[in-house]
């Protein structure tokens, strides 16, 4: 770990969250940016989901999924809805 955080040469400087993991707060890491990462799960997701409709015509993503009332509750807690 600290020859892959000793290499990161500046503040600032970019590198994967998950190449980190979580022992890095011990190693003096203050903050990690995930940056587009939410986004980029999201898309991801879709995709697989997609996927798996177009080549096996099957919908097993969807037990995984919140139902609509679980999305609504979420923003209504938060004063979003």
């Amino acid at each position: 770990m600290y020859s892959y955080v000793g290499s990161v040469a500046r503040p600032g400087s970019r590198c994967r969250a998950s190449a980190l993991g979580e022992g890095a707060w011990g190693f003096g890491v203050r903050r990690i940016s995930i940056g587009s990462g939410f986004s980029r799960a999201a898309i991801t997701a879709f995709l697989h989901a997609a996927r798996e409709v177009i080549d096996h015509g099957i919908f097993a993503f969807t037990e995984e999924t919140l139902y609509m009332s679980e999305i609504a509750a979420l923003f209504d807690s938060k004063g979003l809805g």
